[in-house]
């Protein structure tokens, strides 16, 4: 071969075709019922959903999921915007290049979601903490009524009436302690059983 064809094939660019990136995001490790409650209670039943959906690819239009989910573009982003403000979500913005407006591609991140049922556990665990110290330190009464429910001062204030019904408050001798006390440990056994003690 001469040197002449052996720079002329030296000089061919080689093509390579870039592969779109639909890696499967991480696994959660929270049992299902436990997260699903949480997600209602914090994010709204449909959040469920949308978060089933994410979990299965990355990056993914928002005209697509919504299609998919079979709800309006509106209600799509009603939901993603609840996942955005708790920073689980991230997205893309492209151009569509005929239509001349932005899509969004979303990504759903599982280790913020659990991080965040462990923070609020723990967040949880702290205010419960309190209000057990409050109810073990002061005396509360409440409307016969079950209107309201306040301390010993807060009484004295509403001359020991309630300002809902105006019946006479009494002395609350309910099981608050217990029932305080009894969702204090299930919270530290469930935070100590994930290594996630407080």
């Amino acid at each position: 071969m001469s040197k002449s064809k052996k720079k002329r094939v030296s000089h061919k660019k080689l093509v390579v075709k870039k592969k779109k990136i639909t890696e499967k995001p991480a696994e959660i490790t929270i049992p299902k019922l436990k997260l699903n409650e949480f997600i209602t209670r914090h994010m709204g039943p449909e959040a469920i959903m949308v978060i089933s959906e994410l979990q299965k690819r990355r990056n993914v239009s928002e005209f697509t999921l919504a299609e998919k989910l079979k709800i309006s573009i509106n209600q799509f982003r009603n939901i993603i915007y609840k996942l955005d403000s708790f920073n689980l979500v991230s997205y893309t913005r492209r151009k569509d290049k005929q239509k001349g407006w932005y899509v969004y591609y979303w990504t759903f991140y599982p280790e913020r979601l659990e991080k965040l049922y462990w923070w609020m556990k723990k967040k949880k665990l702290e205010h419960l903490k309190k209000r057990l110290e409050l109810e073990q330190t002061g005396s509360f009464y409440i409307c016969p009524n079950k209107c309201i429910r306040v301390s010993s001062s807060e009484g004295m204030e509403l001359s020991f009436r309630c300002n809902e019904c105006g019946k006479i408050l009494v002395e609350d001798k309910t099981n608050a302690l217990k029932n305080l006390t009894k969702e204090i440990l299930g919270l530290e056994e469930e935070l100590k059983q994930s290594n996630q003690s407080a």
